[in-house]
């Protein structure tokens, strides 16, 4: 995964946040956040989570969901978009032992991504 800003570590919250990782029954976690694409002032078209550290991350799931989050008064919100996703994959497609998962915005008009702030470990 290459960043569209060359922000690999990504501090702010300008395309969005990787808030919540969460292990369900079994071997499913369920990712959510929320995300925007501030150039074209619209939500990113889903996010891809990859897993990896530092500057090299190897995309593996996608987002599948969009979610109402009236939670966000204060970010940017146009033509009434949902800027909440949420995603669901199963850990068989992590490598064994510890990894960090990672969310990244993607802009599918340009073909770009942008890392988001926030990382979780799992233990597979």
């Amino acid at each position: 995964m290459q960043d569209g800003e060359n922000q690999v570590r990504r501090s702010t919250q300008e395309y969005g946040v990787f808030e919540n990782l969460k292990r369900e029954s079994g071997d499913l976690v369920v990712a959510s956040g929320w995300s925007y694409l501030p150039a074209e002032s619209r939500p990113a078209a889903c996010v891809v989570f990859a897993f990896g550290h530092n500057e090299t991350w190897t995309a593996f799931a996608l987002s599948d969901q969009q979610e109402n989050r009236p939670d966000l008064p204060n970010k940017p919100r146009r033509g009434g978009y949902d800027l909440g996703w949420r995603g669901t994959f199963s850990l068989e497609r992590l490598p064994p032992g510890t990894t960090e998962i990672s969310a990244w915005a993607v802009d599918a008009d340009k073909g770009e991504t942008f890392h988001l702030p926030g990382s979780f470990v799992v233990e597979k």
